[in-house]
């Protein structure tokens, strides 16, 4: 199939995946945020498509996939910073985390600019490969600015 063909394909079998991505995210925003990454995705792998198979499948679970692993990245994410710890020991109450989010955001603002970018790029949820490429820097020193990063907010936090 050529790429024309497949674009083609693609862009006549797409307008159901708005509405499953509003299902999917419950906002508009991510909403359009999925379906445009899906869409991505799906054109960056167009050569796993086979001719003659039902796109809308394929397209489903592309961004299936996609929503499970941003979901699994946030969360994760949301323990790291948000708790400091790989565990809770306790379930906080809302006024625990709104103080807690509040020192976490004061010691991201102490962190040094050199590690303090990285950081928030993989907070906000970019890949290693992706933060390598905007800040141009090599993958090992990326994985330790974050690393390093992490370790100081560990100590600098008080935990509730």
């Amino acid at each position: 199939m050529s790429t024309a063909e497949f674009d083609t394909l693609l862009v006549n079998s797409s307008d159901f995946l708005y509405p499953y991505a509003l299902k999917l995210t419950r906002d508009h925003d991510e909403g359009k945020d999925l379906y445009q990454e899906t869409i991505c995705k799906a054109l960056s792998n167009r050569d796993k498509y086979k001719a003659g198979t039902n796109i809308k499948a394929w397209l489903y679970i592309i961004m299936r996939n996609t929503f499970i692993n941003g979901y699994r990245r946030k969360y994760k994410m949301m323990l790291h910073i948000e708790y400091g710890l790989d565990h809770v020991d306790h379930h906080p109450t809302e006024k625990d985390v709104s103080l807690f989010v509040k020192d976490i955001q004061q010691a991201i603002g102490q962190l040094p600019v050199t590690l303090r970018r990285p950081f928030m790029l993989y907070y906000e949820g970019y890949k290693y490969q992706e933060i390598v490429k905007i800040l141009a820097e090599p993958l090992g020193t990326i994985k330790s600015k974050i690393f390093g990063a992490r370790r100081m907010l560990r100590a600098s936090v008080k935990r509730y």
